[in-house]
């Protein structure tokens, strides 16, 4: 689970610190063998604000889609004017279920998703939209038919901000991974944790923190551990912006920008 800041935009709280909680993206090493299809997350493109967190904008939502509908969906939104800022997928019926959140394409900025890809293809695609200009907001990888698969999205990187994506870490390589990024003056969009056969793996998206916002990340946080820390974060003015679990061998636990085994978001300022 992630926590981060941001300054509050409406003009009688211009002096107001907000504060938001986010939990990226994590994706299981590529040594290890996943065990399940693995719970969703959620992820968000970040700043800047007044692009993608404003005060007021229009949204929607599609879930248990096919391939073939969810491709239709992305065309069918793109052209009603909306931007992607989250895709899930699963596979615990044996076939990929996928889902996506957009909202108001505000400033017209263009976006791309591809699912079903071999790692290869990711990689190749990865390297091909990093060059073209665009940036990673949300990825999932996940197991169908014995073959690992890959799903992105990216966004018009306009203002070309600085950004940063890792995956298949360790709980330690992770909590390296992201003081590493603060220091770079980074912080997570996106957080993912799930369990393979040699444990549970991570995987982060960062972007860079020109707004200055506080954030917090935990990644290792029994449900217990996690309802109290949200509590805790709820209370200081946090808003959650997203999170991720993972099943243990015999409990769940959960991952999130403040701590965990069961995964979780982010929260700001009200």
């Amino acid at each position: 689970m992630l926590y981060f800041s941001q300054t509050w935009r409406r003009a009688r709280r211009l002096r107001r610190r907000t504060r938001l909680a986010v939990a990226g993206l994590a994706l299981a090493g590529l040594a290890a063998t996943l065990v399940a299809g693995g719970p969703v997350a959620n992820a968000h493109p970040g700043q800047p604000s007044a692009v993608f967190d404003p005060g007021q904008v229009g949204w929607a939502g599609i879930r248990n889609r096919t391939v073939a509908q969810f491709d239709q969906d992305l065309a069918d939104w793109k052209r009603r004017g909306h931007v992607v800022v989250d895709i899930e997928v699963d596979t615990f019926d044996g076939e990929p279920s996928l889902g996506a959140a957009f909202q108001t394409n505000v400033d017209g900025r263009d976006w791309q998703v591809e699912t079903m890809m071999t790692k290869a293809q990711y990689d190749a695609y990865f390297d091909q939209m990093k060059k073209a200009g665009y940036r990673l907001v949300d990825r999932e990888m996940y197991v169908h038919r014995g073959v690992w698969n890959f799903s992105a999205a990216f966004v018009e990187n306009v203002e070309k901000l600085s950004w940063h994506a890792r995956y298949g870490l360790t709980l330690a390589e992770l909590d390296e991974y992201a003081r590493e990024q603060r220091k770079d003056r980074r912080m997570p969009i996106d957080f993912d944790m799930y369990r393979t056969s040699e444990g549970i793996r991570y995987g982060l998206v960062t972007l860079a923190n020109v707004e200055n916002r506080d954030w917090h990340l935990h990644g290792d946080l029994t449900d217990a551990q996690f309802s109290a820390t949200f509590d805790a974060y709820d209370a200081d003015g946090f808003r959650m912006l997203s999170f991720d679990s993972a099943p243990p061998p015999s409990s769940c636990t959960a991952a999130s920008s403040s701590t965990t085994t069961v995964g979780a978001g982010g929260c700001a300022a009200r």
